[in-house]
């Protein structure tokens, strides 16, 4: 028992002397001081004075000149930087009162204080000197005030390398109103450079320099990220030289800015500090330069290619983000055109129609102009338009026209995107009745111009919600399965609708046009975005929907089933485009063969093939050249020879020459794979099975129609995985199984 007691105590004094030996690292004499690394961002090291000394001879260099030196001590040394400029800074752990001095030595033998520091970071030390010699080596002496001892932090910084205006960093500048360039910085470790305030406020002791080139007459300065002790940072903007900078032409609190009346080309210098008087800052931030829109003025106008066809296929994208006011005056038109951008086209047509697609940011009300003159002299404009949509008449065809585009609010600093579309006026759709409605179908969008001006929906009808019923437009849909469905209903500016149902057959839903009752669903909003949405359908049934165009403005309106939507609908219902008497799409021998056949084809460009795995999201595949016009039997085919395995999904997309275009319907081929596996049910609402037939499967994953990564909670049962859905949103999903090098793909629909 002896043995052992005493066996236990030596083990406790070596553990002991042990945990001391790593705590205390410093030393108790300069010339065996370890080194600290010098920096611009004060990173602490820690240590203490437990165990140390105190000795004030030669070897120690002597006694300090303040602080009540006495107690133990300890040493750093750390090599000058280039600038010759440090701080050096203790932090409160266990010693919370201390003392520091700063030394200099050629032999280590005996040394020259420099510095000595007490009571600057409250009861802390700190020195600041930019007196030494780049590439010396230089001694730090720590102690607890008067007595005791205890751990502290240390750092040694250097001011960054734009503390002054001669060592300011260059910023490149964006060329739009995105940041893609930015230049990180920090005031950390920065010292006054002593340069006047003048008007400008805030306290610049520790203030860094930035210069660019001016790219326009217009820039926006950005601190983006900013970080650290205080996010309160203050700017100066200069446009002298580091000599002689003058007047400050920008001062700002805020940490972004707008400069007008610049000079392209001349350089020009940013001021940065912290507009506290409070040493020791360390916030960091990103510097951004951004610019106005290259079509900010009338004379730098984007040239918007003119669709050839009655739809938006193309497009130019625009934004008033960074915009400034152009000198134009706004005439009769309304708004604050504070922050214009202008477009340019040529007249295809006497008639065209504008329409802003897309709009998103911080607001969507724009509005836009549009004048037939030249830059220099515009006169007055032959349209203003709040909506988002507009007609244009009396056009002469080859003729240059100049489009503004800017937001309604006088609010500034607006982020509104948009895309332009520029097309001829298409001919009044023919389904403006009841009586002449037209099929629609899931996964065959269905693109139209609506009119304005046109006529009002026919009495008779229940029509719910929709207390008006300007320009409407028509359509019926079968169901194919079952379920929740949903359509949605996009467009420029504010469309509404009405569903009605449901019918046995299409006879009785035009039987019933004079006499609908309360519509299923309908919206009588504002927004250019709308969902019908219906429960419960069945298979078989008959639905008809009404579109009206609100705003009675020339605009694209897009039907297509909706993300959630669980029903499908049948596209048997729609006839096949452009002459065609023949279509089918069907595997032969690990290939799918596509094949259609026309009689006759009026204006026919071309044909896209088309291709998805689940119905929804599409791929093309292939083209065909079409035969312009012909009264003749033409037969074409294309050959997929990489399908997809399991169920997919085929349809040919016909473009006129004036581009145009018409869905033919869908039609699925399935390509079986060596395993046969089944998903069931589906839909599905709160658990689905899938049977592998006993077939061990190397990976299993489910993804929705984004493609994003669904992982399920599941249990493995006699061959079968059984996954629970009971939290997963309607909708569509794709199941996609490995095993070996073969993939698997199976549907499922989430009721």
């Amino acid at each position: 028992m002896l043995r052992t007691k005493l066996f236990s105590n030596s083990y406790l004094l070596l553990t002991l002397a042990f945990i001391t030996s790593i705590t205390y690292g410093q030393s108790d004499s300069p010339c065996s001081a370890p080194t600290l690394t010098v920096s611009s961002n004060c990173s602490y090291t820690t240590g203490t004075t437990v165990g140390a000394t105190y000795s004030s001879n030669s070897a120690n260099f002597g006694t300090p000149s303040c602080a009540s030196p006495g107690a133990a001590d300890v040493w750093y040394k750390f090599v000058a930087p280039t600038n010759g400029t440090v701080t050096i800074t203790m932090e409160a752990l266990g010693i919370t009162d201390g003392g520091m001095s700063l030394y200099s030595s050629a032999t280590c033998a005996s040394g020259s204080e420099l510095s000595c520091s007490d009571d600057v970071v409250g009861l802390m030390p700190q020195i600041t000197t930019s007196t030494l010699t780049s590439g010396t080596t230089y001694y730090v002496r720590f102690w607890s005030y008067s007595s005791g001892t205890g751990t502290f932090g240390v750092c040694i910084t250097t001011p960054p390398s734009n503390d002054n205006c001669s060592g300011a960093t260059s910023v490149t500048v964006n060329s739009s109103s995105t940041c893609t360039s930015q230049t990180s910085g920090t005031i950390e470790g920065a010292t006054a450079s002593g340069n006047s305030l003048g008007v400008c406020s805030g306290t610049a002791d520790d203030d860094v320099w930035y210069k660019f080139v001016a790219t326009s007459t217009t820039h926006y300065i950005n601190f983006n990220n900013v970080s650290g002790s205080t996010t309160d940072l203050y700017h100066i903007v200069y446009n002298g030289t580091c000599g002689s900078l003058g007047t400050a032409i920008l001062c700002s609190d805020p940490n972004s800015s707008t400069l007008t009346g610049l000079t392209i080309g001349n350089t020009y210098y940013i001021r940065v500090y912290s507009y506290t008087s409070t040493s020791g800052q360390t916030t960091t931030y990103n510097l951004c330069i951004t610019s106005p829109p290259v079509n900010d003025e009338c004379s730098g106008a984007v040239t918007v290619t003119v669709n050839s066809g009655s739809s938006c296929a193309l497009t130019t994208a625009g934004t008033v983000a960074n915009a400034s006011a152009s000198a134009v005056a706004m005439g009769s038109c309304g708004g604050t055109a504070d922050d214009d951008v202008w477009f340019k086209f040529v007249a295809t047509n006497s008639n065209m129609s504008i329409n802003l697609l897309n709009v998103a940011g911080s607001t969507t009300d724009l509005y836009h102009s549009v004048y037939s003159g030249t830059c220099g002299s515009l006169g007055s404009a032959i349209l203003c338009s709040d909506p988002n949509g507009s007609s244009l008449t009396g056009l002469t065809v080859g003729n240059t026209y100049y489009l503004r585009v800017y937001s309604y609010t006088s609010t500034s600093g607006q982020t509104t995107t948009f895309d332009v579309c520029i097309l001829k006026t298409p001919a009044s759709p023919t389904n403006v009745t009841c009586s002449s409605m037209n099929p629609i179908c899931s996964g065959s969008p269905t693109v139209f111009t609506a009119q304005a001006n046109g006529s009002t929906a026919a009495s008779g009808p229940n029509y719910g919600c929709l207390i008006t019923q300007p320009n409407p437009s028509w359509y019926y849909l079968e169901i194919a399965n079952p379920g929740l469905l949903s359509i949605s209903i996009t467009a420029g500016s504010d469309v509404d609708f009405a569903i009605w149902g449901p019918y046995t057959n299409l006879t009785n839903a035009k039987a019933a046009c004079s006499s609908y009752p309360s519509p299923l669903d309908c919206s009588y909003s504002t927004s250019a975005t709308e969902q019908a949405d219906v429960a419960a359908t069945t298979t078989g049934q008959f639905y008809v929907l009404l579109v009206t165009n609100y705003a009675s403005v020339v605009q694209i309106i897009d039907i297509d089933q909706s993300s959630i939507a669980v029903a499908t609908t049948n596209c048997a219902i729609i006839p096949l485009p452009v002459g065609m008497s023949f279509y089918e799409a069907k595997i032969d021998d690990k290939v799918v063969k596509i094949e259609w056949v026309t009689q006759t084809e009026t204006n026919n460009d071309h044909f896209a093939i088309e291709r998805s795995r689940e119905g929804q999201l599409w791929e093309t595949i292939g083209l065909k050249k079409g035969n312009g016009n012909s009264t003749s039997r033409i037969d074409y085919n294309l050959i997929d020879e990489k399908p997809l395995q399991g169920i997919s999904y085929y349809r040919i997309k016909q473009v006129d020459t004036d581009g145009a275009f018409t869905y033919t319907p869908i039609q699925s081929v399935n390509n079986k794979d060596e395993f046969d596996f089944t998903v069931y049910p589906s839909p599905a609402k709160d658990e689905f099975k899938i049977n592998t037939n006993n077939k061990t499967v190397d990976n299993l994953e489910i993804f929705d129609l984004l493609g994003n990564r669904i992982d399920l909670p599941f249990t493995h049962e006699n061959g079968e995985y059984i996954f629970n859905i009971s939290q997963v949103k309607k909708g569509v999903y794709t199941i996609i199984m490995t095993i070996g090098d073969q993939k698997i793909t199976r549907k499922l629909i989430k009721a």
